[in-house]
């Protein structure tokens, strides 16, 4: 959130299965916020609330190929690839493939200090 209040972007867990203890995870970001490392900030707290609190297993994410940045934070947060998806959004009037992530709660604590 900007100093004045105005927010900047979101972090979301959807989708959550509390039977088989998994749920994806989502993140945005204004362009004009983009390169400032919010997210490594911001979604450590998510993925932990998720793991502790919610005490799931599995957080899944996915991202579009083209989306160097996502990817790059996903891997920084210990994601691992899993596959993609081809052509599975349609997404302001173009076919979009999305590469699979996903972050295992024994990864997770397994995984160097986190950037906070």
């Amino acid at each position: 959130m900007e100093k004045d209040g105005a927010i900047v972007g979101t972090c979301t867990l959807a989708g959550i299965d509390r039977h088989n203890r998994h749920a994806d995870i989502g993140f945005a970001l204004g362009r004009e916020y983009w390169g400032r490392g919010l997210m490594l900030q911001a979604l450590p707290a998510v993925i932990e609330f998720a793991f502790n609190r919610l005490k799931l297993h599995r957080i899944g994410a996915d991202a579009d190929p083209r989306n160097v940045a996502s990817i790059r934070v996903l891997e920084k947060l210990d994601f691992q690839r899993e596959g993609l998806l081809r052509e599975c959004y349609f997404h302001m009037g173009e076919v979009q493939d999305a590469l699979l992530f996903s972050l295992l709660r024994r990864d997770w604590a397994e995984a160097p200090i986190r950037i906070s």
